[in-house]
């Protein structure tokens, strides 16, 4: 061991001699220079010193690099001709610049701020790959904590039980995702908006992930009365794994209540009306709609399209959108479909702007 020690100095001894060489011959001038000053202010007794290199190449810069070990003098290696433990080291690039287009995201998009209301099966997904979108600001409001009904349908588990949903998907965020902005509301959308927490107007686009028709009625009409022009995505889940639905409003030519007919139907769902999906499990007192974590997923994916393609510019109205699952455990659990249902894929795209209601009460030009 110690035999294989003195090889190890010595050879390093020529390689510290052969690297600094190499350095100095092949900097310009002015960096030459440059680098000269630094090392001769340099008067620092450390253990061990790390160099990077950046090298050009026709496809951008490398990077390399060495760290020198063992250190006892208060000289920079660079400015000594001694032998040093010196070992090579992985450079690991986490620059905004490089990691995100390489995961697919869009830098063009750093600067758009989105809104997130309701951080649950839907929007636990959805938050992450806004960010892997480029999304650099998002706000979640959800003032509902994470429960055990949660973790099997819900991005974050067991960790983060009892924990509000909008903080705790804030920490997991920024601890997994550099360069983002994520700002965590304990509240309701309401409360938010009326103790103006936020302002609707400071977002280029609203997601609402709640799944709640009368959330999701007041930020219609809260938009549509104040002349508020930002843009809406509102997704939900049908029960069962029968589908879920997506609709964009970006400008006044129709809304949210235009999906409702006088009775307060919703024209656009895959479930007959007059029907309760609520279930309980026994020795449980409360109740849930049931749907899977793969329904949720479906869900996000049709809405992280629909934000894309907004985002984008390839959307210039407010498309209805719809994924259609099966409906045997539907059926089997004693309920009916719409005729929406009935459609195929095709024709619900085709369809994708029939629930526009010229008469709506909200959007509806007089």
């Amino acid at each position: 061991m110690a035999q294989f020690d003195r090889k190890w100095w010595r050879h390093n001894s020529e390689i510290a001699k052969e690297l600094k060489s190499k350095i100095f011959e092949n900097v310009s001038a002015e960096n030459r220079k440059k680098l000269s000053e630094i090392l001769d202010k340099y008067h620092k007794i450390k253990k061990e010193e790390l160099i990077v290199i950046s090298q050009p190449k026709s496809n951008g810069l490398v990077l390399y690099g060495v760290i020198y070990k063992g250190l006892n003098e208060d000289n920079h290696p660079l400015v000594m001709d001694a032998s040093f433990n010196i070992k090579p080291v992985d450079i690991i690039r986490l620059e905004k610049e490089i990691i995100q287009p390489r995961g697919g995201g869009d830098t063009t998009l750093n600067e758009k701020k989105i809104l997130l209301i309701g951080c649950g099966s839907v929007g636990s997904i959805l938050a992450p790959e806004l960010i892997k979108f480029g999304i650099g600001n998002i706000t979640i409001v959800d003032n509902d904590f994470i429960s055990t009904d949660n973790i099997y349908r819900h991005q974050l588990g067991l960790n983060f039980l009892s924990k509000n949903k909008a903080i705790a998907m804030s920490k997991f965020l920024e601890e997994n995702y550099p360069y983002t902005t994520i700002k965590p509301i304990d509240n309701s959308i309401e409360n938010s908006v009326t103790n103006s927490i936020i302002d609707l107007q400071d977002y280029d686009l609203i997601v609402s992930a709640t799944g709640s028709p009368n959330t999701n009625f007041y930020l219609n009409n809260y938009l549509f009365k104040n002349t508020i022009n930002t843009p809406i995505i509102y997704c939900w889940n049908e029960p069962y794994g029968i589908g879920g639905h997506s609709l964009l409003v970006q400008n006044r030519s129709s809304c949210y209540n235009c999906l409702y007919d006088e009775n307060l139907v919703n024209k656009g769902s895959f479930c007959l009306p007059g029907q309760h999906f609520s279930k309980k499990i026994a020795g449980c007192s409360s109740s849930f709609v049931p749907f899977s974590s793969l329904d949720s997923h479906k869900t996000a994916v049709l809405t992280l399209d629909l934000v894309k393609n907004f985002l984008n510019n390839n959307i210039h109205n407010n498309p209805y959108l719809s994924w259609k699952g099966d409906n045997q455990d539907f059926i089997n659990a004693g309920f009916m479909t719409s005729k929406r249902y009935d459609l195929s894929n095709n024709e619900l795209i085709k369809s994708r702007y029939e629930y526009i209601d010229n008469t709506c009460s909200i959007c509806s030009i007089k």
